[in-house]
Parts: structure tokens; sequence; C-alpha cells
């Protein structure tokens, strides 16, 4: 899994990356395509694989952090 600098503020639903798969689905075009939207196909899914090790990422420092308390000071 990559490693990307952490950020609390962001969520990313189980549903979102349902949705993803389902409007980008990661598999050959049925019909002949040309170089560039091969390219754009495999952008697509380095962007949902982006999306998808984020998510599994904020998981498991959730799961690091469960039962912790953070007490903030001035």
């Amino acid at each position: 899994m990559r490693q990307y600098k952490n950020d609390t503020r962001l969520v990313i639903s189980d549903g979102l990356l349902k949705r993803l798969d389902t409007v980008f689905p990661n598999k050959l075009p049925p019909f002949l395509v040309n170089e560039a939207e091969v390219a754009l196909l495999i952008g697509q899914q380095q962007v949902i694989n982006w999306i998808k090790d984020k998510q599994e990422e904020l998981r498991n420092k959730s799961i690091e952090h469960e039962g912790q308390v953070t007490i903030k000071g001035e």
C-alpha cells in the first residue's frame, strides 16, 4: 500500500468507491481504442487505486488510535 500524508478531514466512503467502480470499471474496453484512450483508462484506474489505498490508510490509522483520547492544550 502506498503511503500518503495523512489528512484527518478526508472521508472516503465505500459508496463512493462502489460508484467509481461502476462508472469507471477496471476492464478492457469491448472495442479497439487508440493509445491516448488507453492512457486515459490507465490514468482513471490509477486515481481509483490511489483513492482505495488512501481509504485503507485512513482506516488503519483509525484502528491504530481506537480507544485513545487526545487532549489538546493551548
